[in-house]
């Protein structure tokens, strides 16, 4: 797939055979643009991202040719973007690969477990699961677009750490902007965990 911005010619390499995980990760779904992501945290009772779902939306990019969310924020708080859950498998490792323009951003794989008492439903609701992990973030701004890829688990884990990504049933690709920001083809996929 291939995108530019700014002059900038990002092209994404998905290894063969492996699948993208995600769907709609480049916001290419006419009838849904935000299908397979959510953006409404009234559930949470997190007065800050009360109105999160009005700040973020799928706009065309500077040259009208792609389709990228678009994070606003108009206070401290911030906005953020996270993909539905992806079952996960703690003998492989996922990696996530993204465009990013504007922020200061952070990004992350955010791994969760069923609420104590919590009957499991298909497909997992983020109010039902409990964040248990954090990969590794990459944070930044940026004003033309970059490409960032984070990986989760990572290698050399801790005992504590493995202990923590054994807990983990499903993960998640979180997107949080401080300020005006944009994402696009963001991809996940899985490989065993020792390559």
């Amino acid at each position: 797939m291939m995108r530019s911005g700014f002059g900038v010619l990002f092209l994404l390499v998905i290894p063969a055979g492996a699948e993208n995980l995600l769907p709609n990760g480049s916001f290419d779904d006419v009838s849904e643009p935000l299908s397979g992501w959510n953006t409404d945290y009234a559930w949470s009772r997190n007065t800050w991202y009360a109105d999160n779902r009005e700040r973020v939306e799928v706009v065309q990019n500077e040259q009208g040719r792609n389709r990228v969310a678009k994070l606003t924020s108009g206070s401290d708080q911030g906005s953020k973007l996270e993909s539905n859950p992806i079952p996960f498998d703690p003998g492989a490792r996922y990696r996530c690969t993204l465009d990013v323009k504007g922020g200061e951003y952070r990004i992350y794989f955010a791994g969760y477990k069923w609420k104590p008492r919590v009957q499991p439903q298909d497909p997992p609701a983020l109010a039902s699961l409990r964040p248990v992990y954090k990969s590794k973030q990459m944070t930044g701004k940026s004003g033309s677009w970059k490409q960032v890829t984070l990986e989760i688990p990572a290698k050399n884990l801790s005992p504590q750490a493995r202990q923590h990504v054994e807990q983990i049933k499903f993960i998640t690709v979180y997107v949080w902007m401080m300020r005006t920001g944009y994402i696009d083809n963001v991809t996940v996929t899985r490989t065993p965990a020792d390559r």
